[in-house]
């Protein structure tokens, strides 16, 4: 359909003088061209795995009642399927996809909590996060103000989002999403890569490398210094496709609100657009 509309397009043109049509072909090839290399965008998962699944299909026991209420949308860590994604960043940036907040169940999961470990289970980073009304895709940055250890160079960490749905009673919290990290020192290949192309290529490159986390921050990153370009509008739900996430891609990324909100540790988790 766009490539027959662009056609339509040089075909009433046709009449222009010369210059004219030369600079609107140009310009609809330019068009075509982007297009082209923002569908073809895909995501090198590495062959690395963790136990668990990003997506947290549960029940719960309605009150009052013997029924089970099930999940049909289910919040999600957005990482490969591999349920591990791999970072460069000392503190990286982390996406999760939130649903309806009570959705058919009638009930709430509000405040949610972000909780980081490392191999052994020690605690690196606790936050509160304030969930949107909406279904959406949120943002959560580990605060770089020296307040927590960075991540280690070859070290895996697993992170998680509870459900709290009793604050009296901690023991009933739903663990809604879980995945793991892993950082790893960034390659001289990679580096002049990075360094020799602009920043409008560079979730491609992230992509072919295999470093999700910072494959989908820098595009939206992108997304966020100009939400109308078609490239990076056409790249997000190409690169959710592409590790199995199409489902949630058409969800809002909402805008870093850099709000706290009451936590354990100064808290800094953001929303995105």
């Amino acid at each position: 359909m766009k490539l027959n509309f662009h056609l339509t397009i040089l075909g009433t043109v046709a009449l222009l003088t010369p210059i004219c049509l030369t600079s609107v072909v140009n310009a609809e090839i330019e068009i075509l061209q982007r297009e082209v290399i923002a569908q073809n965008i895909r995501f090198q998962t590495p062959e690395i795995r963790e136990q668990g699944n990003r997506t947290r299909t549960f029940s719960i026991i309605k009150e009052g009642t013997r029924s089970r209420c099930e999940f049909k949308d289910a919040p999600t860590a957005l990482i490969p399927e591999t349920n591990i994604g791999l970072t460069l960043a000392e503190y990286p940036k982390f996406f999760v996809y939130f649903p309806t907040e009570d959705g058919e169940c009638g009930y709430s999961y509000q405040p949610a909590e972000f909780e980081l470990f490392d191999e052994a289970g020690k605690t690196v980073y606790i936050t509160e996060l304030k969930l949107p009304d909406a279904r959406s895709i949120i943002r959560i940055n580990l605060p770089d103000d020296g307040s927590i250890t960075p991540l280690a160079v070859g070290k895996k960490y697993q992170w998680r989002v509870l459900g709290v749905l009793d604050i009296w009673d901690r023991s009933s919290d739903l663990e809604i999403s879980s995945g793991w990290i892993k950082r790893i020192e960034i390659t001289p290949t990679l580096l002049q890569q990075l360094q020799t192309t602009t920043p409008d290529n560079h979730p491609q490159v992230y992509a072919q490398a295999g470093i999700w986390h910072e494959t989908l921050d820098s595009l939206v990153t992108l997304r966020q210094s100009d939400p109308n370009n078609s490239t990076f509008l056409i790249q997000w739900p190409e690169i959710l496709k592409s590790v199995g996430l199409e489902t949630v891609a058409d969800a809002p990324l909402l805008t870093d609100s850099n709000q706290p909100t009451e936590t354990k540790q100064n808290q800094d988790s953001s929303d995105l657009r």
